[in-house]
């Protein structure tokens, strides 16, 4: 699950990185909810820790909560 987590956060830096609004931005935007939906599929407890902003889904994990 860490690798996971952490591939969802680089995942969100590139988001970062990109002109909010373009193409590019949105189909990064699609990939970050995808990734976010699959990881709650497959760990639930994940889903009190998810959270959403500007349609970007993320999920604010302590590592210690974990």
């Amino acid at each position: 699950m860490a690798d996971s987590i952490s591939e969802l956060g680089q995942k969100q830096k590139a988001l970062e990185e990109l002109t909010r609004g373009t193409q590019e931005w949105q189909e990064a935007m699609h990939d970050i909810n995808s990734t976010v939906m699959e990881l709650i599929d497959e760990y639930p407890e994940l889903a009190e820790f998810l959270q959403s902003k500007d349609g970007v889904l993320t999920l604010d994990v302590d590592d210690n909560k974990l």
